[in-house]
């Protein structure tokens, strides 16, 4: 059958890339040394941690790994959204940083890489369809971007998100090491839930304002974007929206759980 015209163009531009090649050996060689440090821990396991199940072992070596991945591409995100962001429209359709390259190729390689390896290793992660699902959907848009050279910003500005995954990595550590819940452990619910509210409930529809407030007033920058970046970009974002809201009900539970089961345990030493 004939090419979908909205498809037609943007595979085009892809294959006319001259950079390609060295795409590729970046991602090659970060998805590489990914598999390589996450096996490494995923041996460890049963020496730092003999209680953590055989069906659980990919996501607590997963939990360790984010440990170092988490900040690293935290930054890089932040640093790409601030770099590109401030310069216009212009800069936030066509241009690309170093920061951004660089989340974008090590966001795709960590993500194909746990994919992968949760398949094969026989992750039993709660929900690990949804994961799938996502992590296809979010490598499928990063890389479009990555291979075009384009919404370079909107891709960083997404992933400054991965901000609240540190405090809920923090928060998957406690519960894998069986360390107890102290004021410390609180502090991270807080900063879990002020990251939350900050890089996912309110920026997301910054995200989407922005990109749409550009395509309004600027179109001449989203000339040579294809339908399918147009339509799934924007979707993604907002599902992704959605689901926050949905899992912030959780965090936001248990905060008031906490802090009231702590002033409860005070009010009880005060009347001894």
């Amino acid at each position: 059958g004939r090419m979908p015209l909205a498809f037609a163009p943007f595979l085009r531009s892809l294959l006319k890339q001259d950079s390609s090649m060295e795409i590729v050996e970046h991602l090659m060689l970060a998805t590489s040394g990914m598999t390589l440090a996450y096996l490494t821990l995923y041996q460890m396991v049963p020496v730092v941690a003999p209680d953590v199940k055989r069906e659980y072992r990919g996501s607590f070596a997963d939990n360790l790994f984010n440990i170092v991945y988490l900040p690293v591409i935290s930054f890089l995100a932040s640093h790409a959204s601030y770099v590109l962001g401030v310069q216009g429209a212009a800069a936030r359709w066509t241009e690309e940083s170093r920061s951004s390259y660089w989340f974008l190729v090590l966001y795709i390689a960590k993500n194909f890489m746990r994919s992968v390896s949760s398949v094969i290793l026989g992750d039993k992660k709660k929900g690990m369809w949804l994961i799938h699902i996502h992590h296809v959907i979010s490598i499928s848009c990063f890389a479009i971007g990555l291979f075009l050279h384009r919404l370079h910003f909107f891709g960083a500005m997404d992933g400054m998100c991965e901000i609240s995954i540190i405090f809920l990595n923090n928060k998957f550590l406690y519960r894998d090491f069986g360390v107890a819940k102290g004021a410390l452990y609180r502090l991270n619910l807080l900063a879990l839930a002020v990251s939350w509210i900050l890089t996912r409930l309110l920026a997301f529809p910054l995200w989407l304002a922005l990109f749409l407030n550009d395509y309004y007033y600027q179109p001449m920058y989203a000339q040579d974007v294809s339908m399918f970046e147009m339509v799934v970009y924007p979707a993604t974002t907002l599902i992704i929206w959605c689901l926050s809201v949905k899992w912030f009900g959780p965090i936001a539970n248990e905060i008031m759980s906490e802090f009231s089961s702590d002033e409860t345990s005070s009010k009880k030493k005060k009347e001894n």
